[in-house]
C-alpha cells in the first residue's frame, strides 16, 4: 500500500507525550526524538513543532485504535499513559475532495493537529501557523 503524507503540528507543551505516541506508532526508540525544537507559532505566539510525516495506512488506523506496547519495548521505555494522553489530543483531519475549500482545523495549545490530503506548506498555513522568530546566534 502507498504511504500517506500527513503534515502534523504538535503543541510544544505536549511534545513529550507526543514522542511517546510516536514510539508506539513508529518503528523504535529513535522515534522519541520526533517532536523536538519548536520552529512555528500561532497568532498568539504559542509554539509548535511541525513535521511532514510519511505514514502507512496502518498508522492512520492505529492512531485512532487501542494503543499496544510495541514488541521492541521490552524495557518499558514508552510511557503508555503519556502516549494515551497524546492520542486523546490528536485532531486528525482528512480533506474531503468534494469540499477542498472547507476550513482546516487550527493548531491549538495542548493539541496535535494532522491533516491528510493537503501539501505541507498549505497545511501549515491552513493550521494558522507561521515560522517563529529565531534568536540570532552570536
Amino acid at each position: 500500500m502507498t504511504n500517506i503524507f500527513v503534515p502534523t503540528a504538535v503543541s510544544a507543551d505536549i511534545a513529550p507525550d507526543a514522542n511517546h505516541l510516536a514510539m508506539v506508532l513508529g518503528s523504535g526508540p529513535d522515534d522519541a526524538r520526533t517532536w523536538e525544537t519548536p520552529l512555528h507559532q500561532d497568532a498568539a505566539g504559542n509554539l509548535y513543532i511541525v513535521r511532514h510525516l510519511w505514514v502507512s495506512p496502518a498508522w492512520v488506523e492505529g492512531v485512532s485504535g487501542a494503543l499496544q506496547r510495541p514488541l521492541w519495548d521490552v524495557d518499558g521505555v514508552i510511557d503508555m499513559d503519556a502516549a494515551s494522553r497524546a492520542q486523546v489530543a490528536l485532531v486528525l483531519h482528512v480533506i474531503d475532495p468534494e469540499q477542498p475549500d472547507a476550513p482546516l482545523p487550527l493548531a491549538q495549545p495542548g493539541k496535535i493537529t494532522s491533516i491528510i490530503g493537503l501539501a505541507g506548506a498549505a497545511a501549515v498555513e491552513g493550521m494558522g501557523l507561521s515560522l517563529a522568530p529565531q534568536e540570532d546566534e552570536a
